[in-house]
């Protein structure tokens, strides 16, 4: 029974003391941490304790104090109301590496062609099953993806404008005169004019995907140079973030953007992820796989156009992911 009294009389000092000094940080509410994580997933809660007391650490940080990677997926899709509504025209494989401090993004093209299927239609064909797209390219390249993100056009451009905008620089100066002038081809099927030029330019959200979006510019066109745009878009939110010093203002810009975007990353493991990021110097690397590595193109039974591995060989992109001197 004494025992027992000395373990429970330990265990109050300990939260006590973890109390009082995080009241005492003057950036740090926790009541308000707590409140911003109500109504969060079980798995989210899950590693509440995690990160309230460091010695009971979840595998993510794990994997920053031990300098490891974490694999992820982002894919981006139309959404309700948008022509081929969930049709992942983007897909950005990622890595983020803790021990270097450098994020690596690899476009995985729309018009991959694997196991009889365009890889941009596995979402839409299992009633958005997110899992479906991940395991479909852990099978493939041979790797495994920790974490996914999906979000739609109007999530994308929310967060952008609660950013408030984004400063992008446009490498080369365009005009698409086939941009679509509705998401959705029924309101409106016809197209419309954009134009950017050459230098910085602070991006509202609308702007920022059609920036990130346009593909028939003759200066800057095709879906490989619109993947680059796309990680030129990454990298300006990645700098976004850092400018954001209180975490509280990104949990309140992922409340509204919630019903946009899914995730399997639990939002308490975020609070980790930005305090590594402002303490570390974060790299990103761009990396692209097309027509001039590793890629050729042919047309499938239908006379699709689609895009197979050169020597049918999966390995070779695998490869050229995970080499970080490539």
């Amino acid at each position: 029974m004494k025992l027992k009294l000395q373990i429970i009389v330990i265990l109050l000092i300990i939260v006590s003391g973890f109390i009082f000094y995080h009241s005492k940080k003057d950036t740090y509410n926790l009541a308000k941490e707590i409140e911003e994580l109500e109504g969060q997933s079980t798995d989210s809660k899950s590693s509440v304790l995690s990160y309230f007391f460091p010695f009971l650490k979840s595998d993510f940080q794990r994997k920053i104090d031990k300098g490891e990677s974490v694999n992820f997926l982002m894919l981006g899709y139309g959404g309700e109301g948008h022509s081929g509504a969930f049709l992942t025209d983007t897909i950005m494989l990622g890595k983020m590496n803790f021990g270097s401090g450098e994020v690596t993004l690899m476009n995985i093209p729309r018009d991959l062609w694997v196991d009889g299927q365009k890889i941009n239609s596995v979402y839409a064909a299992t009633n958005r099953n997110t899992q479906s797209v991940v395991d479909l390219i852990e099978d493939t390249l041979g790797i495994s993806i920790d974490y996914f993100l999906t979000i739609d056009f109007n999530g994308f451009r929310q967060a952008v404008d609660e950013m408030g905008g984004l400063e992008i620089f446009v490498d080369t100066t365009f005009d698409d005169y086939n941009y679509p002038s509705n998401d959705n081809d029924q309101i409106d099927a016809g197209v419309m004019h954009i134009h950017f030029d050459e230098g910085w330019e602070t991006m509202t959200g609308e702007r920022a995907l059609q920036y990130a979006r346009s593909r028939y510019a003759v200066e800057d066109g095709g879906d490989f140079n619109r993947s680059l745009r796309q990680q030129k878009v990454l990298q300006s939110f990645k700098e976004k973030i850092l400018e954001t010093k209180d975490i509280r203002t990104l949990f309140n810009i992922v409340k509204i953007v919630s019903g946009h975007f899914d995730t399997n990353f639990p939002y308490v493991e975020g609070i980790g992820l930005y305090q590594y990021m402002n303490s570390h110097e974060v790299k990103m690397r761009s990396k692209i796989i097309s027509e001039e590595n590793y890629l050729y193109f042919t047309y499938n039974d239908a006379g699709s156009y689609i895009l197979l591995p050169i020597d049918d060989d999966f390995s070779k992109i695998k490869n050229y992911f995970e080499n970080s001197e490539q």
